[in-house]
């Protein structure tokens, strides 16, 4: 495969990985030698997806994912954020909602998506963003307040 061959079967197997990870209610695993983080892993064809992510006590989470084609790493994405416990329904609500639909708006969700008692998710993705560099920014709001976000940013590696 050329480069934009692998770069277009990574972002279709990002999909499909996040379609059955996170999102969908998998648990993932601990690992080992990285205390309080937790890994998901997909695997298909040569390509393998792996997702790892941490949260503090205090709230705030980061992590990163990762696809392999073969042995080698060809793309990354990177998060970071704080969200409550109670929103997090809403938030892998949005996020499915792009990955079922096969949408790759910096990884994350749609541009807009309400739900009922006020609570809004917006998706600003930086300009000329693509799956192979991109930017943005991932918010809940509550009654026009800010109530959780992420920042993310992620590149190909080939």
């Amino acid at each position: 495969m050329d480069r934009e061959e692998i770069l277009l079967e990574a972002e279709r197997h990002f999909l499909a990985a996040m379609i059955s990870g996170w999102a969908a209610g998998v648990k993932g695993m601990v690992i080992p030698d990285m205390p309080g983080y937790i890994l998901i892993v997909y695997e298909q064809d040569d390509f393998r997806v792996a997702d790892r992510y941490c949260v503090s006590i205090a709230g705030k989470s980061a992590g990163t994912t990762t696809i392999w084609y073969v042995n080698d790493p060809v793309w990354v994405m990177f998060y970071g954020g704080f969200y409550r416990e109670e929103d997090m329904p809403f938030l892998k609500r949005a996020l499915m909602h792009s990955y079922t639909e096969c949408l790759f708006n910096g990884g994350r969700g749609p541009e807009f998506l309400d739900l009922i008692d006020g609570l809004r998710y917006s998706n600003c993705v930086g300009d000329g963003s693509t799956f192979s560099r991109f930017f943005g920014r991932e918010r809940l709001i509550s009654h026009e307040r800010t109530v959780g976000w992420h920042e993310y940013q992620g590149m190909s590696l080939i």
